[in-house]
């Protein structure tokens, strides 16, 4: 490529019969962008630049109103000095912020919940209340939801 040229990737969905049909599926698009060397090279800055995607393959069967209310329907409960959080739903859920007795909890920011799957988060003494809310499709950040443990 010529410096200002561009390029244009294609991602196309071919073969999804191996694929689960009850849930949501997750790849990974890296990319990488690499400066070409400069004639004179006594004094420049080269910066390459690494980036990740998440590609999300939904089948027809899941709509997209129960992804949109999908972070609505995870379950936390307490387990000695943790928080369990589950995930109910076949989409990905990701939790944006969540806070155990008004208190942040830097383990959860953004974290990505699988289908049918569940984690745990260190919570230092007994919650009482946890609050969260969630990225959307778009990228948008839901209200806040509250539950009492």
């Amino acid at each position: 490529m010529n410096p200002g040229d561009t390029n244009t990737i294609s991602i196309v969905k071919t073969n999804t019969d191996t694929l689960p049909q009850d849930r949501e599926s997750i790849f990974y698009f890296n990319y990488k962008a690499i400066p070409g060397l400069a004639e004179s090279t006594s004094s420049s800055l080269m910066i390459s630049v690494s980036s990740s995607m998440k590609l999300f393959y939904r089948p027809e069967k899941l709509s997209d109103e129960g992804a949109d209310n999908a972070w609505q329907k995870i379950e936390l409960s307490q387990h000695g000095k943790s928080i369990a959080i589950k995930n109910p739903t076949p989409y990905f859920v990701t939790l944006h912020t969540l806070s155990i007795d008004g208190q942040a909890s830097s383990a959860v920011k953004n974290l990505m919940i699988s289908p049918f799957s569940e984690i745990s988060t260190p919570a230092t003494m007994t919650a009482h209340s946890v609050k969260w809310n969630a990225l959307t499709d778009q990228g948008g950040i839901t209200s806040e939801k509250s539950t009492d443990l």
